[in-house]
């Protein structure tokens, strides 16, 4: 009855599922593969397999290291395999065998790309200095650079992890000067551009020297397909930027206190185009304020 128990467990501990580890790496790039756990007893035989394909091994004193790929090294005593200019055709599921005992975990190795630059989008188009909350959205194209993980930071504070959406309040962000975003993957990571707190109050305009120079902030009449592009100043001409160095406009007397434009199309069956007025820039060196409208 005890041999029967024996011999039981035995099979019940080989019919166990495998845990799967997902490795994540850029087209090109290299992983590393190890044993876990790691074996208790040297290593005398060992099969890294890749899907259904043997893709390196070693018998002690039978099988001489073998390897069926270039850019691949098997390190017999570790039995860590390494890979380098990983190509799209190699990913897929790798499992292996030692002392002929399949290993419980395997690896699922998957392709990603770089996480892009993001921009922060604010809604509603109205918010302003006399709204009580609005909300921040971390946007860019994210095709292929899943899992992404979102944090953000305000002012000069610590980087948060959150989501990609994050609202904002008067009475909790009235004071910030700037919300930045971060996208972040196995693989890449990058930051927004600090956007200015549209509840904010009082917004200095800063100098460089000699040129003033204002990031103009992006805004959102439809998040799934609106985009924005042309600003102006006052009755002004439309012109691309996204950003205005405003060295000679402040200079110019007759410019002082027009407001700057900014258009966005909206996807509308009559064609219509919709235009919101976004900030007003005084000279910074008259001493007054950049205030949000």
């Amino acid at each position: 009855m005890g041999e029967v128990l024996v011999v039981s467990l035995l099979v019940l501990a080989s019919l166990r599922p495998a845990s799967t580890e997902e490795k994540f790496i850029k087209e090109g790039g290299s992983v590393t593969l190890d044993l876990r756990p790691a074996p208790s007893d040297p290593i005398t035989i060992i099969q890294w397999k890749f899907q259904d394909s043997i893709l390196a091994e070693w018998v002690e004193d039978v099988l001489p290291l073998a390897h069926n790929r270039e850019h691949i090294k098997l390190d017999i005593a570790s039995g860590r395999l390494a890979m380098e200019k990983m190509t799209k055709a190699e990913e897929g599921v790798y499992s292996v065998e030692v002392n002929n005992l399949v290993q419980k975990v395997t690896y699922n190795v998957m392709f990603i790309k770089d996480v892009p630059k993001p921009d922060i989008w604010i809604a509603p188009l109205t918010c302003s200095h006399e709204s009580d909350q609005c909300t921040l959205s971390c946007e860019g194209n994210t095709t292929g650079a899943e899992p992404i993980t979102y944090s953000w930071k305000t002012g000069d504070g610590e980087w948060k992890e959150s989501g990609k959406v994050m609202p904002i309040t008067q009475e909790d962000h009235g004071h910030v000067k700037t919300f930045t975003c971060k996208m972040k993957n196995p693989v890449s990571e990058e930051e927004s551009d600090p956007l200015p707190n549209r509840l904010l109050r009082e917004m200095p305009l800063e100098s460089s020297g000699v040129r003033y120079e204002a990031v103009l902030i992006k805004e959102v009449l439809n998040p799934a397909g609106s985009s924005w592009g042309c600003w102006r100043l006052g009755a002004g001409p439309w012109t691309e930027w996204r950003q205005l160095h405003l060295d000679v406009l402040l200079r110019d007397p007759e410019q002082r206190g027009r407001g700057f434009w900014c258009r966005m199309e909206v996807p509308d069956p009559r064609g219509e185009e919709r235009a919101a007025r976004m900030i007003l820039f005084l000279p910074a060196d008259s001493g007054s304020k950049c205030w949000a409208l």
